[in-house]
């Protein structure tokens, strides 16, 4: 069995359309730049050239559109990498004032448990100094101070 074109039946070459071709050269990125002339016009002869500067016409506002949607493109591009900076200067900031709260959160911790320590050894100098009271009442001590005299610190002389 034969899997290729047959003997008898004429090779057919598909001839590309004028529109076929355009865009074909689009796709593989072979289009004038703008400061390129345009290339000799591909339709051929056949048509006449009232269709011909139509055609190349439309195929040159084509162009200039893609080429303005090709700068439109690079400049969003442009504006989408700005952005990822500014992002991600931002989430760094947003880090750092996370870390500043974590610390002053440890800090307010902190003095937290010195306050709390503080107020317990106050309860217990309260609890020591009222149990000395009961004993000097129980002893019948004066609530006077015992030291009447203070006696001048000497100046030199």
């Amino acid at each position: 069995m034969n899997n290729g074109p047959m003997m008898g039946s004429p090779s057919r070459i598909k001839r590309e359309t004028p529109m076929e071709h355009i865009a074909r050269d689009i796709r593989e990125g072979n289009f004038p730049k703008k400061s390129e002339p345009m290339p000799s016009d591909p339709i051929g002869p056949a048509i006449g050239s009232r269709a011909r500067d139509s055609r190349a016409k439309v195929v040159e506002e084509g162009l200039a559109h893609f080429h303005e949607l090709q700068e439109e493109r690079d400049k969003l591009k442009k504006q989408c990498e700005a952005s990822d900076l500014e992002i991600a200067r931002l989430e760094g900031e947003i880090e750092n004032f996370h870390n500043k709260v974590a610390g002053l959160e440890s800090e307010r911790t902190a003095a937290m448990a010195e306050k709390d320590k503080a107020v317990s050894e106050a309860a217990a100098y309260a609890t020591l100094l009222a149990s000395i009271m009961a004993m000097c009442r129980a002893f019948k001590l004066p609530s006077v101070p015992l030291i009447k005299d203070v006696l001048a610190p000497p100046e030199d002389e």
